[in-house]
């Protein structure tokens, strides 16, 4: 039996985490605890949500939680916008986290349905 670490959407969204953590490294120290946190936070929301998803019993549960992960990773995709034209972010890195990002929003949108 496969476990949520083992499908791919959780791989790549943990994937996805860990980037936006060395992406923001580097963020002026004013956003430590603004534009910075908020994306850590939604990164990090995405994988949890799977995870809690993925231990409850009924679908509606995890639909539930799969929905709240569709959800952290829409609010983090407009929070890499804003980090672009912020200037925070550098094109090439920017392409490669929307990339990302969008690739485990169109994941979870087909595991919502």
């Amino acid at each position: 039996m496969k476990t949520i670490e083992d499908l791919d959407v959780y791989k790549v969204a943990y994937s996805l985490v860990l980037k936006i953590y060395k992406s923001t490294e580097e963020f002026p120290k004013t956003e430590l605890f603004g534009l910075r946190s908020q994306m850590t936070r939604a990164a990090v929301s995405v994988v949890s949500n799977l995870s809690e998803g993925g231990a409850r019993i009924t679908d509606g549960e995890k639909q539930h939680f799969y929905g709240i992960a569709r959800g952290s990773v829409c609010e983090l995709i407009t929070q890499i916008n804003i980090s672009k034209d912020l200037s925070f972010i550098m094109e090439q890195n920017f392409t490669e986290l929307l990339e990302l990002a969008e690739r485990v929003r169109m994941m979870l949108n087909k595991m919502i349905k």
